[in-house]
């Protein structure tokens, strides 16, 4: 007997240089990312050792390091900078950081613990925007691929849901016939051991205009894979 079961594509499908590059990047950043927040939490040990163990302290740094490191770059960076009024010039700059981070340069060499402090805030921030760039890639790369791969499959999808409607239609026609056997045993009271086991619960009454089975085969009418829907079930 000749197997009609479809067996799922051991290759994956969404697959491209590009989704491939960019999700070793991220792998990358991301490692970077924790080395980065643990360099942070030991310079800062250094600085102020005792503020480290302090109870407020450690609450602070136990709570999301992501969190708390954009906290202390924002500090250090509202005492030490100027912030430009003009957004095209942050604008500017974060890009260049994504791209320098993305190329995996060393955008700061620093010496003082306080400058390692600062560089590491810093790199951390720009890996974490580029994190999220990336991400966003991933995303919108993985909708390209999945939206052509789906084009792909439309003929298949649209053979196999005309031939999945023809027989629903059909089954449809023997259920509409069982239906109307119960229904006139019952009426003559000779309802006795028979049509005890109908699809009722799951398909609804054949001549319900409302039932799943109808708002199924106006959707597949409405997708062109059968070409009226059944006069029973008609609105």
């Amino acid at each position: 007997m000749k197997d009609h079961m479809t067996k799922p594509n051991p290759d994956p499908i969404l697959t491209s240089d590009k989704l491939t590059d960019d999700t070793q990047n991220k792998a990358r950043l991301l490692a970077s990312s924790a080395q980065s927040r643990a360099k942070i939490w030991n310079f800062t040990k250094l600085l102020s050792p005792a503020s480290c163990y302090d109870e407020t302290s450690s609450t602070t740094w136990d709570a999301d390091t992501t969190t708390v490191a954009r906290i202390g770059l924002l500090k250090t960076t509202m005492k030490k900078q100027v912030v430009s009024a003009d957004n095209r010039d942050e604008a500017a700059r974060k890009k260049e950081a994504i791209e320098r981070t993305l190329a995996g340069e060393v955008i700061v060499t620093p010496s003082s613990i306080q400058q390692q402090l600062d560089s590491e805030q810093i790199k951390l921030s720009a890996t974490l925007d580029a994190i999220d760039f990336l991400t966003g890639e991933i995303q919108r790369e993985k909708m390209k691929l999945a939206i052509e791969y789906s084009k792909k499959m439309r003929p298949k999808h649209d053979a196999l849901m005309k031939t999945f409607c023809q027989k629903q239609l059909e089954a449809l026609s023997v259920w509409s016939e069982l239906f109307n056997l119960k229904s006139h045993l019952i009426d003559n009271g000779g309802l006795h051991g028979l049509c005890l086991n109908l699809p009722a619960a799951f398909l609804g009454a054949p001549n319900d205009p409302y039932s799943d089975m109808a708002d199924f085969f106006r959707s597949a009418k409405n997708d062109g894979h059968i070409s009226a829907v059944p006069k029973e079930m008609r609105l």
